[in-house]
């Protein structure tokens, strides 16, 4: 795992990645609205730090609470700003940490990423899952990605969320990024999505 503490930041410039993109941001009870702001700059930042613009990058993004919410497609992320506007209109959608819910949701998105290019699944998360009906709820949804040739990587803001649970979603231990706490994510933006450009590269 990596772990950042650093909080000066700089507006990163975009790495060297063509890349489909679907970055799945926590809405869910336990985020106060200062840190859903937070994560808003957040995602922002690296989709531009990921190359997102016309002819390079695409990005979808999801916001998930008790369920989930695609405020951009991957066919709409055509461009940066369209991105930001999305992504500052979402909504809080509020109740318990369903992370199965939004993976899910990835992998409907990323059915319809049809480009011969890195497929990246970024889950931001500040907790453990949420009550659901399975003893392994993201079995399915885990094995589904990969069967797509999607690389997940996650995003563990604070001490809240339960390492091995979030350690069965990446193939790697060093794909999940330890953030501890919200203010911590802006500044680390340029080191999270180096190591993921390397990786994707």
């Amino acid at each position: 795992m990596n772990s950042f503490i650093c909080f000066s930041f700089k507006a990163p410039k975009p790495e060297n990645i063509i890349a489909d993109v679907v970055v799945l941001v926590d809405s869910s009870d336990s985020v106060t609205s200062l840190n859903f702001q937070l994560e808003k700059k957040f995602v922002k930042a690296l989709a531009r730090s990921l190359n997102v613009a016309p002819d390079r990058s695409r990005s979808s993004v999801i916001f998930y609470g008790s369920k989930y919410d695609i405020v951009l497609s991957l066919d709409e992320a055509t461009n940066l700003d369209g991105l930001k506007r999305a992504v500052d209109s979402a909504s809080y959608v509020d109740g318990p940490r369903r992370m199965d819910l939004a993976l899910e949701a990835a992998t409907s998105v990323m059915n319809q990423a049809t480009r011969d290019v890195p497929k990246i699944v970024i889950l931001l998360t500040a907790g453990k899952q949420g009550s659901s009906n399975t003893p392994f709820p993201f079995r399915n949804a885990v094995k589904a990605l990969a069967d797509l040739g999607a690389q997940t990587y996650v995003v563990a803001i604070s001490s809240e969320p339960d390492k091995q649970e979030l350690v069965g979603l990446v193939d790697d231990r060093d794909d999940v990024f330890e953030v501890p706490q919200f203010e911590g994510l802006l500044p680390q933006t340029t080191q999270i999505s180096k190591s993921i450009a390397e990786k994707s590269g």
